[in-house]
């Protein structure tokens, strides 16, 4: 046996060991706009750099994941201590611990899509948190311009934000996770593959039309679990 075989097979066997180990009941069912989900855990309402972007997300228990995307998640914000030490990622809607119907979301029913909110810069180009709060609606309600620019001096941190899809790209490695679908506004889209080159392996991944609700504050994720992890559902016409 060669020694590319050898690692191949060693890879697989790890991911197969993850997936026992999230435990028998932690399946993703059905997809993103219609499903289920079993043995569905909370991603910390906070870490070291990372944080749900209002109390509410986590008072509602509306950030839980499969376990694999919940550790994907957070392994890419442990990735990314190093090469942005000031940045505090604020990271939206997940869904509930059992999946199902997520308003006024169309997806989030199976515990593999996940909202995270741009990276912003304040005028001196440091690190900055969005205003989040009830009045635009948690943050949903903000809309950058398609310049980057939001009202005030902030403006989306285009570099940034490519390098958090790339983390969570290279996080989802270790676990058989792989970044399937991203859903981002045109105009950022551009920003963020022009700001990193290297994100070009995944422009395939983004929505090629617009969606039915603005994506100008935020971008969503679905991610892709190994077949072990999800199931079927049998979804209503």
């Amino acid at each position: 046996m060669n020694r590319m075989m050898l690692l191949l097979l060693l890879g697989w066997s790890a991911v197969a060991a993850e997936v026992r180990a999230a435990g028998p009941l932690a399946q993703s069912l059905g997809r993103p706009g219609c499903g289920a989900l079993r043995g569905g855990v909370a991603l910390r309402c906070s870490g070291e750099n990372f944080e749900a972007a209002t109390f509410a997300t986590c008072a509602a228990g509306r950030h839980h994941l499969h376990p694999l995307v919940v550790k994907t998640v957070e392994d890419a914000y442990a990735l990314l201590r190093q090469e942005h030490p000031s940045r505090r990622w604020q990271y939206g809607e997940m869904g509930l611990k059992n999946g199902g119907s997520f308003p006024p979301h169309k997806t989030h029913q199976a515990g593999r899509s996940a909202d995270f909110f741009f990276p912003a810069l304040d005028a001196r180009g440091e690190p900055e948190a969005l205003p989040i709060h009830p009045l635009n609606l948690f943050g949903y309600r903000l809309h950058f311009k398609k310049d980057g620019r939001l009202d005030g001096d902030l403006r989306l941190d285009a570099t940034a934000l490519a390098d958090h899809l790339l983390a969570l790209e290279k996080a989802g490695e270790v676990h058989g996770v792989k970044v399937g679908h991203i859903i981002l506004d045109a105009p950022f889209q551009v920003q963020a593959l022009r700001a990193r080159p290297a994100l070009a392996r995944l422009k395939g991944r983004f929505n090629k039309k617009p969606v039915w609700i603005a994506h100008d504050q935020h971008y969503h994720v679905d991610f892709e679990l190994p077949a072990a992890a999800v199931g079927p559902y049998a979804c209503r016409r």
